[in-house]
């Protein structure tokens, strides 16, 4: 790693003859690396560890790691591990414990997942750090790493929302144990690129959870951070009014100045309700967005807004008028994760007059970051697009669910899942193109229609498409008014399978997309006789299919479309082994809109497949060497014989290691011949889609 590369966090893929993987994260630190010792698992033979380090070690099932750290009393200690950031299975635990073995801190067992431990060293000696799981689990999957420091780790700063490119004054929120949070003023600087690698590792609960940019704070202290420090980026022409308010003062209310307005605020146990009051005229028309959640804050927010009269004795009157908790659940067809906590409230003003905002926390618990944002605008109709990269499992689609990269065969097709989030009452149409494509790989645009919040779009390699990998985007875009509008899709993943309906569905960002082209060849290819269909309203036409198969394509094929409007029927596709064609049957209802419909056909077609016939191959070529040379040495052993009447020990010897070596290598050649024998395989099929362009049918003339 180049002594240039800035610490922090970065995606890592993998890419073979298979496709590519999915992403994982790696860290670069600013501290000396260790790894564990098989010893540390022993309580009497902890590894030591200088000050400051990081280790990076791995559970077992029922094992708990053990370090040592020698510190001076009156001196700061500052313990952090990451597991739950770095996509690890490990629910953490870190226990401290004094130089006479008593405990000073533990810390986990919280939703937030990472634990953290800071303390000022009561007296001098060797003090040791314990870390386990909470469930007492482990495997390869259970890794971690864990970082000791004289520094504080910086994990939130306060205001959590800035202008961009601006440098300003922020405070760093520390905890000691024991003792209540604490703030120390620091200088940082709004980073340019308005998309945080914090992103990468924050979990997703809901589609709704990518909207917000977030930007990485930078300075001298930031510096040593290997986790970034995000704050939520604010537009310059945004006013910001950031309000501390008391404690135990349930009726304290604040006047907002002239709207719009971004409100910053934080809750604390003994003050979860905030209230704000405002004047708006008849006919306006605001939306409260709220972040916190997005924020990294485990808080469960929620948005109440009432009206306020007021009698001729000047008593007040509340009555609610709008309420918002959590966001609705967008995976539409996926049981994956549930509703977004951040809730938006969108109000036309029917009188005009005062109104009181209430952003209240239901969770009352004394979470160290309970930091909130309210963005009160006018409406702002938009769009967001997500790219996600995870399916159901074939083998049992009620209950697993496997990633899905986006790699294809050459001839063959991948599908992405793509969610469209509107915004503010947006509900035209978005063309999505796939841009930066490997070579030989194409994709048509996708048109996600009026009022849809879903689509596929299929990637499709062409026969002759060299084998690659690369990054690539996908781009939405749309009119709004007499405005364009483009937005890149961002990528969500599941950071690991899900083998049962009782297993959390773990969804993150992802910072890229990438796609790939396997050396391998399609089995089976399905053209229909035209990519776009006309049909009029409340009729019904067959398409053609034409189907081309190699020796590999076992079985029959049965395909289906999903996701379509509720108008717009397409029956089951049923192609049989030997079949070279086939027909597509649609129905449009007589209610279905005009406009472009695109209908992808999925399937899971099966195929023979030799896993890796290359290696097998090198494994021929190098047995076949050994026996070339095998030969070659007994004729020189033979030769020597006959010359001097007694073998050449130094001919000998090569021959016999070369006999070793060709037996090892007929073995090896064995294990590659089984290893890569055809197998029948169940490859997920995607035809490119099928635009489906329905027109009114014509009104009868009057006679």
């Amino acid at each position: 790693i180049d002594r240039a590369v800035p610490p922090g966090i970065y995606e890592v893929v993998c890419e073979s003859r298979f496709g590519v993987s999915n992403p994982r994260l790696f860290v670069v630190g600013t501290t000396a690396e260790l790894s564990g010792p098989p010893t540390v698992t022993k309580a009497e033979s902890p590894l030591e560890l200088p000050l400051p380090a990081t280790v990076s070690g791995r559970l077992q099932a029922g094992q708990i790691d053990h370090f040592s750290i020698d510190c001076v009393g009156g001196s700061q200690l500052h313990i952090e591990l990451m597991a739950e950031r770095l996509d690890s299975r490990l629910t953490p635990v870190i226990s401290l414990f004094g130089p006479a073995g008593e405990p000073l801190a533990t810390a986990g067992a919280l939703p937030s997942g990472d634990p953290s431990v800071s303390l000022k060293v009561p007296v001098t000696g060797r003090y040791q750090i314990q870390v386990r799981d909470l469930f007492m689990g482990g495997g390869n999957d259970w890794f971690y790493r864990l970082t000791v420091t004289p520094t504080p780790i910086i994990r939130s700063v306060w205001p959590p929302l800035s202008h961009q490119a601006t440098t300003a004054e922020y405070f760093a929120t520390h905890q000691f144990a024991g003792q209540p949070p604490t703030q120390q003023p620091l200088q940082a600087t709004v980073t340019d690129q308005p998309r945080s690698s914090w992103r990468q590792f924050r979990r997703l609960l809901s589609p709704h959870d990518v909207i917000g940019d977030f930007v990485d704070l930078t300075g001298t202290r930031l510096g040593s951070q290997s986790t970034p420090v995000p704050v939520l980026f604010s537009s310059p022409a945004a006013e910001i009014l950031v309000v501390d308010h008391p404690s135990n003062a349930a009726n304290h209310v604040v006047t907002l100045p002239d709207l719009p307005i971004q409100v910053v605020g934080r809750w604390a146990a003994d003050s979860n309700q905030h209230r704000y009051q405002f004047e708006a005229a008849a006919g306006e028309t605001w939306v409260f967005d709220l972040y916190s959640h997005r924020l990294g804050c485990l808080t469960d927010p929620v948005l109440q807004l009432e009206s306020i009269t007021v009698s001729d004795a000047g008593e007040q009157t509340f009555k609610e008028v709008g309420f918002a908790d959590d966001r609705p659940k967008a995976f539409a067809g996926k049981s994956v994760d549930g509703n977004g906590l951040d809730p938006t409230l969108s109000f036309k003003v029917p009188a005009a007059g005062r109104y009181q905002l209430t952003v209240a926390n239901l969770d009352s618990g004394d979470c160290p970051r309970s930091d909130y944002v309210v963005d009160i605008r006018r409406p702002h109709p938009d769009f967001d697009l997500v790219a996600f990269l995870a399916t159901v499992d074939r083998t049992d689609v009620n209950n697993k669910m496997r990633l899905a990269t986006p790699s294809m065969v050459r001839g063959g097709t991948t599908a992405i899942d793509l969610l469209l989030l509107r915004h503010d009452g947006f509900a035209g149409p978005v063309v999505v193109t796939a841009e930066q494509l490997p070579v030989g790989v194409t994709a048509r645009p996708l048109v996600i229609p009026a009022q849809a919040n879903r689509g596929s779009i299929v990637l499709e390699a062409s026969a002759d498409a060299p084998t690659s990998c690369r990054p690539i985007q996908l781009v939405g875009r749309a009119r709004i008014g007499s405005e364009p509008r483009l937005r890149v899709a961002r990528g969500a993943t599941l950071r690991w399978p899900v083998t049962s309906n009782k297993q959390q569905h773990l969804v993150r960002e992802v910072a890229t997309v990438h796609a790939a082209v396997t050396p391998d060849i399609a089995a089976i290819t399905i053209q229909p006789e035209s990519p776009l269909v006309t049909i009029q309203a409340g009729s019904t036409e067959s398409l053609s299919l034409t189907v081309t198969r190699t020796p590999d394509s076992k079985g029959p094929l049965s395909l289906n479309a999903i996701g379509l409007p509720k108008l717009l029927k397409v029956e089951t596709v049923t192609l049989e082994e030997k079949a070279t064609t086939g027909s597509l049957k649609i129905t449009v209802d007589s209610k279905l809109p005009p406009g472009d419909y695109a209908v992808v056909l999925n399937g899971v077609s099966k195929r023979m497949f030799r896993r890796n016939p290359e290696a097998a191959h090198r494994a021929t070529v190098e047995r076949d060497r050994l026996k070339t040379m095998v030969a070659d040495l007994t004729m020189a052993h033979k030769q020597s014989q006959e010359a001097a009447e007694q073998a050449s020990p130094e001919v000998a010897a090569k021959l016999k290691a070369a006999n070793e070596a060709l037996a090892k290598a007929e073995e090896h050649l064995k294990k590659q011949q089984q290893a890569t024998a055809a197998k029948q395989i169940e490859v997920p099929l995607s035809l490119s889609p099928i635009t489906v362009r329905v027109v009114s049918k014509p009104q009868p003339e009057k006679s």
